[in-house]
């Protein structure tokens, strides 16, 4: 009795178990189609976000090159238009400066007319510059320094103008005497 008793309780148990296992199988099946159906979703899901972003790059990038087509066409007809608005420009302002320097040169029967009035000292390579009356700095090409044009420096216009300053010193009296 013992025995058919035991068997029965192992017969129970197997059943239990077997029981068990088919619905861990059935769990199991229905979880893994549940995962694939989920990737599968959310891979084609994936796969329209990723197209979608590419054909807005490519709208944009399209965009910017018909922009950019647009505004070289136009900078190009900008930069021939005052390229040649300058050449005109130069061209006509040389022509007149040289006929008023021609004008100069008749009136007062000597050279042409000097361009830059002062002679500057450097402050720091103590070397001279020329300077025109109205600038404030002048910039020294040798060491690229920039040296105020005042009037503690050295004041001397031409060879002709610094001789008729001194003869009118002498004229006057309070110059050299001979």
């Amino acid at each position: 009795m013992g025995d058919k008793i035991q068997r029965k309780l192992n017969e129970d148990h197997n059943f239990c178990q077997q029981q068990q296992r088919s619905k861990g199988d059935e769990n199991d099946k229905q979880l893994k189609e549940n995962i694939e159906s989920r990737r599968r979703s959310s891979h084609e899901s994936l796969i329209e976000q990723d197209e979608k972003i590419k054909n807005k790059l490519r709208e944009d990038a399209e965009m910017q090159r018909n922009q950019k087509s647009r505004g070289e066409s136009s900078r190009i007809h900008r930069v021939s238009t005052s390229s040649s608005t300058t050449a005109t420009t130069s061209s006509s302002s040389l022509q007149s400066t040289k006929k008023s320097n021609e004008g100069e040169e008749n009136k007062q029967g000597k050279g042409p007319i000097q361009k830059y009035e002062h002679v500057v000292t450097c402050l720091k390579c103590k070397s001279e510059l020329c300077a025109k009356r109205t600038a404030f700095l002048v910039s020294c090409p040798k060491c690229h320094s920039v040296s105020p044009n005042c009037g503690s420096n050295r004041t001397t216009t031409s060879v002709a103008t610094a001789a008729s300053a001194t003869m009118n010193r002498v004229s006057s009296g309070s110059g050299l005497r001979a």
